[in-house]
């Protein structure tokens, strides 16, 4: 499990100010097209990606600049929708969490986490520690945003708002404890926790494409991090509280908002650095417009004064 190496009342604020996003690299395009979801280890040099539906059940490794791609292959899986990934704690160490939990249509009576143990060295398949089969109180929603805190190893997802003629500026969290998963077998679905919701309006926002794709939590658990496909959101907020809600969040103290869209075409994966002061980001992969897959690093320039 991390242990925080700064001071907590110093990480459980929200950064004053980000710098401009960095290009710090590109993936292998012909291996990640449909970058969607994307983690930061803690043990090493590394970070994890994985591609969107359609593309199979695979994951791969980098360096920190995107470089030295390695494919690793789950076995015995079937891939529907992989929509994000986490890195947390699990029983006897860390797991790579993979949330098979995409539905446009919502129309799935039941979604999947993946559970792989993270290694120093994988070979090109492995297989899961741990396949984890769940369900809505509240009928089929449509998720691409996955996170696992730090601390607990519970699962978080959100549900993706509603556009078209239906809309909703409505994100809902669901969690799974972690004490549930380590005792889920698939044959027995276990059910997600409904906590609250967080509106765009709250956060300031009428944007039409302020859409969430993905999600992380800071390595001390005090700050929810937010990608949509043209913006950021850092939040302080633990997840551990209930119920999750925004209404009365105040900009500059509660939240910031660090707009992305000139950098990439279809942003849909997000992570922090291992110091929680940093976070990458990265896209799909759009053969009529893009010429790579830029990975981008984001900095905090000014922390909160005390």
């Amino acid at each position: 499990m991390f242990l925080a190496i700064f001071p907590v009342w110093a990480q459980a604020e929200i950064c004053a100010e980000w710098a401009l996003p960095e290009k710090v690299g590109a993936l292998d395009k012909e291996l990640i097209q449909e970058a969607s979801g994307m983690a930061v280890s803690q043990q090493f040099a590394r970070l994890y990606h994985h591609n969107d539906s359609g593309r199979g059940a695979y994951f791969y490794f980098t360096d920190l600049a995107g470089q030295r791609s390695q494919k690793v292959e789950l076995r015995n899986v079937r891939a529907r929708d992989l929509e994000d990934m986490s890195l947390g704690p699990c029983e006897g160490g860390t797991c790579l969490y993979f949330g098979d939990i995409g539905d446009n249509l919502e129309q799935r009576p039941q979604v999947e986490l993946w559970l792989v143990k993270e290694r120093e060295h994988f070979g090109p398949v492995t297989e899961l520690w741990k396949r984890v089969v769940l369900r809505y109180p509240d009928g089929p929603q449509n998720a691409e945003a996955l996170a696992v805190h730090p601390q607990t190893g519970d699962v978080y997802v959100a549900s993706k708002q509603k556009a078209g003629l239906f809309t909703s500026d409505e994100m809902k969290f669901y969690r799974v404890s972690q004490a549930a998963i380590a005792g889920s077998a698939p044959e027995r679905p276990l059910e997600w926790e409904f906590l609250g919701a967080i509106r765009m309006a709250d956060l300031g926002s009428s944007h039409p494409m302020d859409i969430l794709t993905s999600m992380d939590i800071s390595p001390d658990g005090q700050r929810l991090l937010l990608l949509t496909y043209v913006a950021a959101y850092e939040i302080r907020f633990d997840l551990l509280a209930k119920p999750v809600k925004s209404q009365g969040w105040v900009a500059g103290t509660d939240y910031r908002r660090i707009l992305l869209e000139d950098y990439a075409s279809q942003q849909e994966a997000i992570a922090y650095a291992t110091d929680g002061r940093a976070f990458y980001f990265n896209s799909e992969f759009n053969k009529q417009i893009d010429r790579e897959v830029p990975l981008y690093r984001v900095s905090c320039s000014k922390s909160a004064t005390f």
